[in-house]
């Protein structure tokens, strides 16, 4: 990797450090302990750069550092210490010698520790992570519900138990019906919601929750899109693209591409970029996110798009 000074400035501009992005003067020295603590809480923020040789403050002029004046000696004791590699990276800027360590993100379902210190960064200060945010970083690596096996051969209480009935009532506006039979029957012609959804995100009155978003070809046009324009559907979680990892980002392909069938549209390059407020520039980048989804099994192509990969659309594997 090669950061240039362009790079370097690019970074000082930052409103704001974060827990991904950190200055430090560092002008003769930095404590070793310290910067083992940082390479931690960075990793389990998802990676990101640490910087010496820079104020952290705005305007943030590089002032240049003397620190750690053999940086594969240092990468070494960094491994021992930590048990994760980081790249170390002296970079000749205008202003001086800025060292930028480069951290990797922390596994799936794992967390770093030091000496059983599992740490995060907040605000300018380094923290253990609380038990409940530990558990949900372990939870991460269960098994991911897109492999789970579908349901099959349910009875009508036991569709009616495993989904949110009530949710899908509410969008639709729906007066819920308190009989299982008058459920059934105002559910005839909802037998695709019956078999298959796929999840989707919500944002409402500005509050997350979790929704089904339903195959709807049979479904009642005119209702059905009445609700989904009283509703804001956003992508799965609320994570920019840069600190997606590859399966937030194969889920969150799927979850678009079922959006845009529902509302008798289809998928493309650029639809997902929109999706994910990225410019063309990414495009290569979207369609390595594309292939992994249709390799995973969960979209395909869209037969009526022809052979243009230019043009190329796609539907749910359900589709």
């Amino acid at each position: 990797m090669t950061t240039t000074p362009e790079q370097i400035d690019l970074w000082r501009s930052a409103p704001t450090e974060t827990q991904r992005l950190e200055f430090k003067e560092a002008k003769t020295q930095f404590d070793n302990r310290k910067l083992y603590k940082y390479c931690v809480a960075i990793a389990n923020e998802g990676g990101g750069q640490l910087l010496l040789g820079i104020a952290d403050k705005p305007p943030r002029p590089v002032v240049g550092t003397a620190a750690f004046n053999n940086p594969v000696e240092m990468a070494e004791k960094l491994f021992e210490a930590v048990g994760f590699r980081v790249d170390i990276e002296e970079v000749r800027h205008p202003g001086g010698r800025v060292l930028v360590f480069h951290i990797p993100p922390r596994p799936r379902g794992t967390a770093y520790h030091l000496d059983g210190a599992y740490l995060m960064r907040a605000g300018e200060e380094l923290v253990p992570m609380s038990e409940d945010q530990l558990r949900r970083i372990f939870a991460e690596g269960g098994p991911d519900w897109l492999e789970e096996p579908a349901r099959q051969k349910l009875d009508a209480q036991q569709v009616i138990d495993l989904l949110d009935t009530q949710s899908y009532f509410d969008l639709l506006g729906l007066p819920y019906s308190t009989n299982r039979d008058g459920y059934q029957a105002r559910n005839e012609r909802l037998a695709g919601f019956m078999r298959r959804f796929a999840i989707c995100e919500e944002k409402s009155s500005g509050i997350d929750k979790v929704v089904q978003a339903v195959e709807t070809h049979q479904l009642p046009a005119p209702d059905f899109h009445q609700a989904f324009r009283r509703t804001e559907v956003v992508l799965w979680g609320p994570k920019p693209f840069e600190d997606m990892d590859r399966a937030d980002r194969v889920r969150a392909c799927y979850q678009h591409c079922c959006l845009l069938w529902v509302t008798k549209q289809r998928m493309t390059n650029q639809s997902l970029r929109d999706r994910f407020q990225l410019s063309e520039r990414k495009s290569a980048a979207v369609s390595r996110v594309i292939a992994a989804t249709v390799e995973r099994g969960l979209i395909k192509s869209d037969e009526g798009a022809g052979d243009s990969k230019k043009h190329a659309r796609y539907r749910p594997w359900w589709g």
